[in-house]
């Protein structure tokens, strides 16, 4: 089964999902869990922030 892990470079955003399409709702929930009732500015983070993340995909999948 195809286990694809994301984290976040700088902060405790972590997520995974069995697809790419499903890690990207995956990505947008963490997020927003990660902010909600938090100033944005005492996480060094702007209004609309960028933020970096690390994907790992298993190499197997590649050449399935």
């Amino acid at each position: 089964t195809l286990q694809i892990q994301l984290n976040g470079i700088g902060h405790p955003i972590v997520t995974d999902s069995k697809t790419l399409e499903e890690l990207q709702d995956n990505i947008q929930n963490a997020v927003s869990l990660y902010t909600e009732g938090e100033d944005l500015a005492s996480l060094g983070l702007t209004h609309k922030p960028s933020l970096l993340m690390n994907i790992e995909i298993p190499t197997l999948d590649y050449f399935a």
